[in-house]
């Protein structure tokens, strides 16, 4: 009786950490960002590459997640 009920327990331990890991990467890579109401101008140089764009994008402020952007 005890076994079954361990057992039963591992199953719940294990569904609620697939749960909050799916949580979590939603969280991180598909949930909407938020707008803002005025735009943001950024020049990116025709000799810029991949990190130049991205520092000009951290330095407005307009980069919130970078593993996002890196993928």
């Amino acid at each position: 009786m005890k076994r079954k009920k361990l057992i039963w327990r591992i199953i719940l331990a294990g569904i609620l950490a697939v749960f909050l890991a799916v949580i979590v990467i939603w969280r991180m890579f598909f949930s909407p960002l938020e707008a803002g109401l005025e735009g943001i101008d950024i020049y990116i140089g025709r000799d810029a590459v991949y990190e130049d764009v991205k520092d000009s994008l951290r330095r407005k402020g307009v980069l919130v997640n970078e593993t996002a952007f890196d993928l």
